[in-house]
């Protein structure tokens, strides 16, 4: 699992946990749905990392630091291991 891929999966387990479809969740941050979902990747493209400022803006409306995401995302990778 890539680092792009964790955090996608880190995100998508926050949308889950608050009850919300993709493009509520996108709302609720702030964002298109649609570029939310790009991240995780397709089968014709590759998984990307959000840009800091997206980043900030996701953890900000959820209430906690682009860190704390990106930690989700590493414990995901370990567990993948």
């Amino acid at each position: 699992m890539t680092y792009a891929e964790a955090l996608a999966c880190a995100l998508d387990a926050r949308r889950d946990a608050l009850g919300m479809t993709g493009r509520a969740f996108g709302r609720h941050c702030g964002l298109k749905h649609n570029s939310m979902g790009q991240w995780g990747g397709t089968q014709s493209r590759e998984p990307s990392l959000p840009s800091l400022r997206v980043l900030l803006r996701i953890a900000t409306a959820l209430g906690t630091t682009p860190a704390g995401l990106l930690a989700e995302a590493e414990a995901l990778m370990e567990r993948d291991r």
